[in-house]
């Protein structure tokens, strides 16, 4: 799954979550990460395979807003025991994304 993009579950990447406790599909849920998490990365775990999970997008700005966000309640309901702590109390809406060419895009 990382390996088609090639991007790394890094602070900043967007990914889908993944059923780790039965079918292994990724989920209609996606997430941000708050680190870096190279464990969720293409062969960095083996259960239940190796796929890893499929990150799809890097925020580019409003890093402050995904800090934000990531501060907030996180008491909210997950059929995994696992991501318990680590649903939103209130989920919090996405307003625009965009798609920005990589080519274009500058670290300045």
């Amino acid at each position: 799954m990382t390996d088609d993009t090639g991007l790394r579950h890094e602070n900043g990447t967007v990914s889908f979550a993944r059923d780790l406790d039965g079918t292994g599909h990724v989920l209609p849920e996606l997430f941000i990460c708050l680190d870096d998490y190279p464990e969720l990365d293409a062969g960095g775990r083996s259960e239940p395979d190796e796929c890893g999970f499929p990150a799809f997008g890097t925020v580019v700005a409003g890093h402050d807003v995904v800090a934000s966000i990531g501060a907030l309640d996180t008491d909210g309901v997950s059929p995994f025991e696992r991501l318990r702590g680590e649903i939103l109390t209130h989920p919090v809406g996405i307003l625009r994304a965009t798609y920005t060419d990589p080519d274009i895009v500058s670290d300045d």
